[in-house]
């Protein structure tokens, strides 16, 4: 039995026994029949503190509070629930990987089930490789795009099936995808994304591109967070989206709640980036735990498969590089 899988059964026991409640923690038990939203206007604001459980009755998911009370942040107890469809890493380990010799378009990294893709991953200068130098030693993943040209991406993704996406709002209820990323030279030269985009091809390109305070959007759905080292504010993370048959621009400087006014910590310092989806397309995105961004019910259009993808992009012929110190992806199943 796996921790995770410990965690779950403890938990499961305490909701059994009744309250678990305890003087001066305030501990509480919710439960509701959707998973739960994070953030300062989700489930459990104002009464659920910090170690708070969250029970989805539809599903049979228990969650727990990693947040605040004013800001609940919800995550599974543990990934391996039967109404959760998980791609859970806390570590990767030396068995993973993606060599940069392989000329490979894509590979499946085992035993954490995210993919390798991106348009330079065939590259023999762009890899996935973990960052240890011990058999069986837990390490950070490092994502190399390639130098061969501007745009030579190199993503983890959710599972490409079928060339379709591996989410639909309507059919799975709420995804998130949660990640550590940290870069491992200066900001420059390069786009750093996470969240959601459509059908995510094994030669992605990317999503978004930025100049100046502009945001293309290059793609159909999309919803998450990104820096560019070629817009104005070259360090700045923004938030940007698009609906189905809408891609086109967004100029932060004019819509400011796009400017999360957070910057990507220098090479080395890790930052937490979540991106959630529901049911209805509503997205919030978080920077280190903290609400940045909220769109209403319909942002996203609801009938349209998405993945989940984090990648690290060059902007120039040089080679730009990210640590992924842990990636998680949770979906509703029925």
């Amino acid at each position: 039995m796996g921790r995770g899988d410990a965690y779950l059964k403890f938990y499961q026991r305490l909701f059994t026994l009744g309250s678990i409640r305890h003087g001066a923690t305030g501990v509480e038990e919710l439960s509701g029949t959707l998973m739960p939203k994070s953030g300062t206007a989700g489930d459990g604001v104002g009464t659920a503190p910090k170690g708070s459980l969250y029970r989805d009755v539809t599903r049979g998911t228990l969650w727990v509070n990693e947040g605040t009370k004013a800001a609940p942040y919800w995550s599974p107890v543990s990934p391996n629930q039967p109404g959760l469809y998980s791609i859970d890493a806390p570590h990767f380990f030396d068995s993973e990987g993606k060599i940069e010799s392989n000329t490979d378009t894509s590979e499946e990294l085992t035993p954490s089930g995210w993919t390798a893709l991106g348009d330079g991953i065939h590259e023999t200068d762009s890899g996935v490789l973990v960052q240890t130098a011990t058999q069986g030693d837990p390490g950070a993943l490092r994502l190399s795009s390639s130098a061969a040209a501007a745009g030579d991406l190199c993503a983890l993704s959710t599972p490409v099936v079928s060339g379709a996406g591996i989410y639909q709002p309507d059919d799975n209820d709420m995804a998130v995808i949660d990640v550590n990323i940290a870069s491992v030279s200066a900001l420059t030269a390069r786009i750093i994304f996470c969240g959601f985009a459509g059908i995510v091809a094994v030669s992605e390109t990317d999503v978004v591109t930025a100049a100046t305070t502009t945001t293309t959007l290059t793609q159909n759905d999309i919803a998450g967070l990104y820096m560019a080292s070629t817009a104005t504010d070259a360090d700045r993370i923004i938030s940007a989206f698009s609906k189905a048959g809408t891609p086109g621009t967004q100029d932060y400087s004019a819509i400011t709640a796009l400017n999360t006014g957070v910057n990507m910590p220098a090479a080395g310092t890790a930052l937490r980036f979540r991106a959630e989806v529901d049911g209805n397309g509503a997205i919030r995105l978080f920077l280190a735990k903290a609400l940045v961004y909220t769109g209403a019910a319909a942002t996203l259009a609801v009938d349209q498969e998405l993945n989940a993808l984090v990648y690290v992009s060059p902007t120039t012929t040089t080679q730009a590089e990210i640590d992924i110190l842990r990636a998680s992806f949770y979906m509703g199943v029925s």
